[in-house]
């Protein structure tokens, strides 16, 4: 395993790039700028990371929502314990979002790290041991622990590939898991038991294949450690994401999921109460295949179109699934509502993993905020989904005019939050007053007053190269350097310079971490103090 100093104080471990460096090519820009299909392997599609993907998915979507693995209990236990489970997602989330991650990284690829698993298949003990209660909810919550930290290294692990290998293995941990979810109703209760529990054992065992298979691609391109120190990763998040639209971002996966995670909950709960056995779990499978086929066909066309699509189509089908629930109720045609709202919801979470997609060292930073944000928001949409059909679904069922006044309120606050929340005016990337005339910038910052327009642009330029080489910046860096001195931003030096997004912002965030700054307002300012003091 090779273990690259990067220059800006962070520790960049990465063994993908080996392919690229054996070729000659060592410079900084080389690394931001390598192509996926070098990353991720030019033909070979990793079946292993697929198997092993396939088989978490699979896991996750019984143990979440199969309605014929149930504990022993009866009643309200499946709801109680499926609430449960995602509240241990949210502490396993919280916890990595906290720290960053950064605990991962002193078990990963140790014998320790066999307690992930372990944890994921713990809550399969309460479908045959006579467990009590209140440790069978406690062993739920560990399970929900094991499930968020299985998923992180998951998400390390896909980032190695393409983007096409990417969507692939996504869209086929749906339909897996989709297609187990769907069948399951129909197989013995031992036999499905068993098969379920050992599923995290068999995805970990993948994905450690995987990894000594595809040594030469490690997934250790994560920046475990930031020039800024401290347990509280998300009390720096302002610091490591220097883009305001890419903070936007964050927080908009984050607040989205756990809003669109509420209603899939509830109505999923309310569903799964009803007496439809097996189909819901049928229809629920259904959905989420339908998923997988629908972006595996629309991604590879026009992602952008689709995206805006997928974010307009929310709020009608959720609305419309509420009407159906709140009026249809109890008759088979709810299963309708379930099978729109998870094939409409599968759509976004696939959407999510996919727009994650690795390309330079600031992108690793970027993807565990998104990541992160993402399954807060998700876990804990549905821990209250599922907590509110724990507390009231009893009374909502004997009362079915209460029932669809909840239904209804729900779609109001789905209109209400998605009109002023989730404008996409809110979302877009303000222009910033970065087109001010170089004379007027360099008057009175130290530029002679009776210059000419040139004078002060050599005045200028050689003071910003003087701290490019104090900084240690490369030449690509410098040049980038200069632009976002004199105030321009990512976009104009992307089609400047003929760059990607992605490369410019990559070399920005370096830039920052050499300077020891975390915004571009603070680098003009170093630049004016210097202009000043000279």
């Amino acid at each position: 395993m090779q273990t690259t100093q990067v220059e800006t104080g962070q520790f960049l471990e990465d063994a993908s790039f080996g392919d690229i460096a054996s070729k000659g090519k060592h410079s900084e820009e080389t690394l931001d700028e390598a192509t996926p299909s070098m990353i991720g392997g030019q033909v070979l599609m990793p079946m292993l990371d697929m198997l092993g993907y396939s088989c978490f998915m699979a896991w996750a979507f019984l143990f979440g929502w199969c309605r014929s693995l149930s504990s022993p209990y009866g009643g309200d236990a499946f709801f109680a314990s499926r609430a449960f489970l995602f509240g241990g997602i949210f502490l396993g989330a919280m916890v990595l979002f906290a720290t960053r991650g950064d605990f991962l990284r002193r078990f990963k690829n140790t014998p320790m790290e066999w307690i992930v698993p372990v944890l994921c298949m713990v809550a399969g003990l309460t479908f045959v041991a006579p467990v009590p209660p209140e440790i069978a909810f406690g062993l739920w919550c560990l399970t929900g622990i094991g499930q968020s930290v299985m998923a992180f290294f998951w998400g390390m692990r896909l980032r190695v590939l393409s983007r096409d290998q990417q969507l692939y293995a996504i869209c086929c941990g749906f339909v897996i898991g989709g297609s187990a979810l769907a069948i399951m109703p129909f197989v013995m209760h031992g036999l499905a038991v068993g098969v379920s529990t050992l599923l995290p054992a068999a995805s970990y065992g993948s994905l450690r294949l995987a990894r000594r298979r595809f040594e030469g691609h490690s997934d250790r391109m994560t920046i475990w450690r930031g020039a800024n120190k401290g347990p509280w990763g998300f009390l720096e998040f302002r610091n490591v994401i220097p883009f305001e639209s890419d903070r936007r971002m964050v927080i908009f996966k984050g607040l989205f999921s756990c809003l669109y995670s509420i209603f899939l909950g509830f109505v999923t709960g309310m569903v799964l109460s009803g007496d439809h056995a097996p189909s819901e779990d049928v229809v629920i499978g259904i959905g989420n295949i339908a998923s997988a086929l629908i972006m595996l066909v629309t991604l590879k066309e026009d992602k952008a179109s689709w995206k805006d699509l997928l974010l307009r189509l929310f709020l009608p089908v959720t609305c419309l699934c509420m009407a159906v629930l709140g009026t249809l109720w109890p008759t088979e045609w709810i299963l309708l509502c379930a099978l729109l709202l998870f094939a409409l919801f599968g759509c976004l979470e696939i959407l999510n993993a996919y727009s994650a997609y690795v390309g330079t060292p600031y992108d690793a930073v970027r993807w565990f905020w998104e990541l992160q944000a993402s399954k807060l928001g998700n876990a804990f949409g549905f821990f209250l989904g599922w907590l509110a059909v724990v507390l009231f679904s009893q009374w909502l069922i004997e009362s079915g005019y209460v029932f669809l006044l909840v239904c209804f309120g729900l779609s109001i606050f789905a209109v209400i939050v998605d009109s002023f929340l989730f404008r996409r005016s809110a979302f877009e990337m303000p222009q910033e007053p970065l087109d001010d005339d170089l004379a007027e910038f360099g008057s009175g910052l130290g530029a002679p007053s009776d210059t000419t327009g040139a004078a002060v642009e050599e005045y200028y330029l050689a003071i910003s190269r003087e701290m490019a080489r104090e900084f240690k910046l490369s030449p690509r860096q410098t040049e980038i350097f200069i632009y976002l001195a004199r105030g321009r931003n990512v976009q104009f030096i992307r089609e400047k310079l003929v760059l990607s997004t992605p490369t410019v912002k990559s070399h920005t965030y370096a830039i920052y971490q050499k300077l020891g700054i975390h915004s571009h307002q603070e680098l003009i300012d170093m630049v004016e103090q210097r202009l000043k003091k000279e």
